[in-house]
């Protein structure tokens, strides 16, 4: 047995390995991609583009109402069809109204930039093909196909930072970012969906009623984990509007770019983690209807690599930011030293991110996000009332929120050891 797990670990590792190599090298891209970008188009269309990406990576982790995740443990075949019809039903009906809600709300603030208000309208078809793609990956993850996951996360990388590049020397505006943008996410979806296109008419004829029975099923997903996934992405969102609003936007430029950095760990490995880590803890929940060697092994794996991140950040991220950007970014290096901590228990966390939906606990991940934003609030209205400093405000905000997720953590480990009702 114990040959066995080993072989099953090894086995992981190599899926971890397939995932991270792809996403390093696409964010090695981005990286690039960024300089560019900074060159060849002007601070407004930047913003513009942000703004609407803001918008979409808001939303686009729930936009198929949280039922794809689901797709990974199916029962079978028949239940896949009925999610991923479900899926995609949920995700054009919620692209409709969140572009509907971002359109009459340009009308009722009067928004003057007609060219703005009709790229609005950008936000339907990226919500859909982000929503497409959390379809397919979870596919991919059911069959094994880690690779191909990859591939075509390098692929989209690529299509998006070529075409930036391209409309970069021709016609450098917000529209032909978000071009850029639709068309590179498109890439790679082809390639995905192979597997899944040859399934289309026993997904296209699941009868309402299946419809309804699997919605009822999996409500869990669309009634906590939706929320749960929303504020967690607002929690870190409000941050950034707390530092613009109360100490600038060069403090806010600094804290952005030393989010970025201590961003990368949680792309390029907690999420790829945790794609394996929920396929192998379904299997292993089949068999023994507990995941706790699974979850304990990728915790271990996690930690080892957030010490290693976290030494060599602590250490001397100060002296890279300078050496890389410039002195003025001294500082940016200064607020990663502050907030290392919080990010390396959030890439924990994130490598096991699944268990709350894997043991049908979605009300505690509901819980655990709900009191970040609660923790947040509080902090924010320490700041204000006693008008602190921005490295004062991150160091609260580090500790709260490192004690939140070491709580997480704790009750993940716990949960993962209980016995599962399928």
């Amino acid at each position: 047995m114990k040959k066995i797990s080993s072989l099953k670990f090894t086995k992981g590792l190599r899926s971890i390995a397939v995932l991270s190599m792809g996403s390093l090298a696409a964010q090695a891209l981005n990286f690039l991609g960024s300089i560019v970008i900074a060159k060849q188009y002007s601070d407004i269309s930047i913003g513009q583009f942000s703004f609407f990406l803001s918008i979409v990576a808001m939303f686009s982790t729930v936009i198929n109402g949280r039922y794809d995740v689901q797709i990974v443990s199916a029962n079978n075949d028949d239940e896949v069809n009925a999610l991923v019809k479900l899926s995609s039903i949920v995700m054009i009906v919620l692209s409709a109204i969140i572009t509907g809600v971002c359109m009459f709300l340009s009308a009722v603030g009067k928004m003057d930039n007609v060219e703005v208000k009709w790229q609005i309208l950008f936000i339907f078809p990226l919500l859909v093909v982000s929503g497409l793609i959390n379809i397919l990956n979870s596919y991919n993850n059911r069959q094994s196909e880690y690779r191909l996951i990859s591939e075509a996360y390098l692929l989209r990388t690529i299509s998006q930072n070529l075409i930036f590049f391209g409309t970069g020397l021709f016609c450098p505006t917000t529209t032909a970012l978000l071009t850029g943008q639709l068309v590179g996410q498109l890439s790679g979806v082809g390639k995905q969906s192979r597997k899944l296109i040859c399934h289309l008419n026993d997904i296209a004829s699941v009868p309402r009623y299946k419809i309804v029975s699997i919605a009822k099923k999996y409500k869990g997903q669309l009634i906590f984990s939706v929320p749960a996934s929303f504020l967690n992405a607002v929690s870190y969102s409000i941050i950034s509007l707390l530092v613009g609003n109360c100490f600038g936007m060069s403090t806010l430029a600094l804290y952005s770019y030393s989010v970025r950095v201590l961003g990368l760990p949680l792309s390029i490995f907690s999420a790829n983690i945790a794609k394996v880590h929920y396929r192998n803890a379904i299997n292993e929940l089949y068999q023994t209807r507990s995941f706790s060697k699974c979850t304990k092994k990728t915790v271990l794996f996690a930690i080892a690599l957030a010490i290693v991140m976290a030494v060599v950040l602590m250490l001397f991220a100060p002296k890279l930011f300078e050496l890389i950007y410039g002195h003025n970014w001294r500082m940016a290096g200064v607020y990663v030293q502050i907030l290392t901590p919080m990010f390396s228990l959030r890439m924990i966390v994130g490598a096991i991110g699944f268990t709350f939906i894997i043991a049908n606990k979605q009300k505690l991940e509901l819980l655990f996000q709900a009191l970040l934003i609660v923790v947040f609030w509080g902090i924010s209205i320490i700041v204000k009332v006693f008008t602190l400093e921005m490295i004062q405000f991150i160091f609260l905000l580090s500790i709260a929120y490192s004690l939140i997720y070491l709580c997480e953590l704790i009750s993940m480990t716990f949960i993962s050891r209980k016995v599962v009702n399928q």
